[in-house]
């Protein structure tokens, strides 16, 4: 019994710690792009889009992490995000990704860069906008 009381008191303090040292991370819509166009977080962290008036934020099919959550906030409306799974995860500006509205967030460790590569033609989305994220995210990582 004593051992099992260590145990959650133990898991208690890591939830409570992961909780505290949670950032959030803000993302700028300005016109046609997002700023920062690549933004670094922690598991845990939660990312908010604000200044959204005729914006969104959509995650991109194949874009993101195996097993992580598919997004899509309404139209012209601030939106948050908790993010937990590690990875990279591209998104967009649904009636802005044709000039290049699309964003990236590496989260952890940016272990399926090659994932997203192998999906760009399959994923319905600008292949050269994509691709122009996939290169902002490339010189991100080499810093």
């Amino acid at each position: 019994m004593k051992k099992q009381a260590v145990i959650g008191l133990a898991a208690l303090f890591a939830a409570y710690t992961a909780n505290v040292n949670a950032e959030e991370h803000i993302i700028k819509a300005a016109v046609t792009q997002f700023r920062p166009m690549v933004t670094f977080a922690k598991p845990g962290d939660t990312i908010t889009w604000t200044n959204m008036a005729g914006h969104d934020s959509t995650s991109m099919k194949g874009m993101i992490p195996e097993g992580a959550e598919a997004w899509h906030s309404k139209l012209g409306k601030p939106f948050s995000i908790k993010l937990d799974k590690e990875g990279i995860y591209l998104f967009k500006c649904t009636p802005h990704a044709s000039l290049g509205m699309m964003g990236a967030i590496i989260v952890g460790n940016a272990d399926n860069l090659d994932t997203i590569k192998a999906n760009v033609d399959t994923s319905g989305e600008p292949k050269g906008m994509v691709k122009r994220v996939i290169r902002k995210v490339e010189k991100q990582l080499k810093k």
